[in-house]
């Protein structure tokens, strides 16, 4: 309900309870006029304090907005790749006799998506870093104790990925799944933070 409609049935309902007042209790003016005035003095209390957490909600968002939205850019940037390097990792392994023209070409993009990779996961790691040793405290201790899983989980993965026994196929995916995890965290991060739910 907006605050304008809750404001216009307040008034209506002290309105009537005024006059009922002054029909049954023969309330002199002076009193009648002290009791709308500390009626008038709390709503005007609770309409402060109201605005005065709106704001503070603004500037904690304001605050954050920047070191999330570059966080969640890096993950999805990094996302797409993963989920293009899947792609052709399972194209190049999984390949018929009639595809083996589109060989060369997959490769060169290979190798293309892995420099970029590198290099965003390096950017990601950086960002990560940085929230959990320069932004932790400006931050949501649930935000941080999820960038913190999220971290455990990327480095369990790396240490997984110098296994020789651990497949390919499947680095792919667990990466693929911690990524958007946290995405979908951070997206509905996002929306609560920012007011817009």
């Amino acid at each position: 309900m907006s605050p304008i409609l809750v404001g216009i049935m307040v008034g209506l309902v002290l309105f009537g309870c005024i006059f009922i007042c002054l029909d049954i209790l023969t309330l002199s003016l002076g009193v009648l006029t002290n009791i709308v005035i500390a009626f008038a003095s709390i709503i005007a209390v609770l309409v402060h304090g109201s605005g005065l957490y709106t704001q503070e909600r603004s500037r904690r968002w304001e605050l954050r907005k920047g070191i999330v939205f570059d966080l969640l850019n890096a993950l999805s940037n990094k996302l797409e790749l993963s989920k293009e390097m899947y792609d052709i990792y399972m194209r190049l392994n999984h390949m018929q006799e009639d595809e083996i023209d589109e060989m060369p070409r997959l490769k060169e993009r290979e190798k293309e998506l892995i420099k970029s990779w590198n290099d965003l996961s390096a950017k990601l790691n950086n960002q990560v870093r940085n929230i959990l040793n320069v932004y932790k405290p400006v931050m949501t201790k649930e935000f941080s104790e999820y960038i913190d899983k999220y971290n455990v989980n990327i480095s369990d993965l790396n240490m997984l990925s110098r296994q020789e026994w651990v497949e390919h196929d499947d680095l792919f995916e667990n990466e693929i799944e911690i990524l958007s995890e946290l995405q979908a965290y951070l997206f509905g991060f996002v929306a609560d933070e920012s007011g817009l739910n």
